[in-house]
């Protein structure tokens, strides 16, 4: 247990001192210890087969979404691990963010935007073939009159400079009062 606890906190250190930098494979295989080890409702997937792209350059690790489910009034903090395995160095990446809120088991869209993820994400360009960058996204609370319920942000990340879709990832999340009034249904 100790142990644990001290690789953990050894993780959760070099998390904080990469700051949104490149990350080196034992520090990837460090991250997916630390979110194996927790239960989480929120779920996602890469999702670049939906989008009919063959031969993704961008793939995704180390999802998670804190605090696992959303409740009211918190803060959203995302963390994903994106990994670049193309072959020319990326200066210029969009993500087209598609939201949906889960309405009688279907999922209905409610906002399409285009982010710049250079400029969301200090550090994260340019992307080198071969690189992983540990990604971070601060939402804030929830504006009060948002429902409860599943919540998903489908990504699919462009070239900005070809048009060239390098990858998608989606993820879910349950946004409840309290945690003791989610209903973790497995089925987002």
């Amino acid at each position: 247990d100790t142990d644990e606890r001290r690789e953990r906190d050894e993780g959760v250190r070099a998390i904080i001192a990469s700051r949104g930098r490149v990350i080196d494979k034992s520090m990837v295989a460090l991250l997916v210890a630390l979110v194996a080890s927790s239960s989480p409702t929120s779920v996602w997937f890469d999702c670049a087969a939906d989008e009919k792209i063959v031969a993704p350059n961008i793939t995704f690790s180390n999802v998670s979404s804190s605090p696992d489910p959303v409740v009211h009034g918190a803060q959203q903090v995302i963390r994903k691990v994106v990994h670049y395995n193309g072959t020319d160095t990326l200066t210029n990446v969009t993500a087209t963010l598609s939201q949906y809120w889960k309405v009688l088991g279907k999922w209905v869209r409610f906002l399409k935007i285009d982010t710049d993820v250079c400029k969301e994400h200090a550090g994260a360009c340019p992307f080198a073939p071969g690189d992983a960058h540990a990604l971070t996204t601060h939402h804030p609370p929830l504006h009060w009159g948002t429902p409860y319920g599943w919540y998903r942000s489908k990504q699919v990340f462009t070239n900005t400079l070809t048009g060239e879709r390098l990858g998608c990832l989606d993820e879910r999340f349950e946004y409840c009062k309290d945690s003791n009034s989610c209903k973790k249904d497995s089925s987002a």
